[in-house]
């Protein structure tokens, strides 16, 4: 009889020490919360990896879609527009007669930094426009374009150009 009085006992100890154990502690909650976080952290710097990927991106096809609606522009006129302002439209110019729109809005940059169109009439040089943007990424393989030497302020930053094809 006495074993089975221990035997109780020792039962009612094991069930009082279960029933205190019901939560969390303040260190596992912690651990918890800090892992939370380290993942957080790493997913941040991922999705703005991502995002200036994308920005770049939109910037090379804005540069193309620009250089397309100017070659339209040269076929029509025989020259190309003396300037090209984002968020203007690109409209046909005295003296060409085509009358023709042939962008109804040049698109800006992503971020305050801007697009820069430079026209050039010399007859010498290779090209006669060029398009000047700022592309984020370092991975984007690009090293500063010397035609970008002309831009030093923050607004028109530089190191990716489109010329005349």
């Amino acid at each position: 009889m006495a074993g089975r009085v221990k035997r109780r006992l020792h039962q009612r100890q094991e069930t009082v020490v279960f029933k205190m154990k019901k939560g969390f502690t303040l260190i596992e909650l912690l651990v918890v919360i800090v892992i939370i976080g380290i993942l957080m952290g790493i997913l941040l710097v991922s999705y703005q990896g991502t995002r200036v990927t994308a920005r770049d991106g939109k910037r090379k096809a804005d540069l193309e879609q620009i250089r397309s609606a100017l070659q339209m522009y040269h076929s029509d006129c025989g020259e190309y527009p003396s300037s090209v302002t984002p968020g203007n439209s690109l409209i046909a110019q005295a003296p060409c007669t085509s009358g023709g729109t042939y962008m109804s809005q040049i698109p800006n940059d992503p971020l305050p930094t801007q697009y820069t169109y430079v026209y050039s009439r010399d007859a010498v040089s290779v090209h006669l426009y060029s398009l000047y943007a700022y592309l984020e990424s370092e991975s984007a393989g690009l090293a500063t374009n010397p035609d970008c030497d002309m831009f030093d302020d923050q607004t028109h930053k530089c190191n990716y150009v489109v010329i005349q094809p």
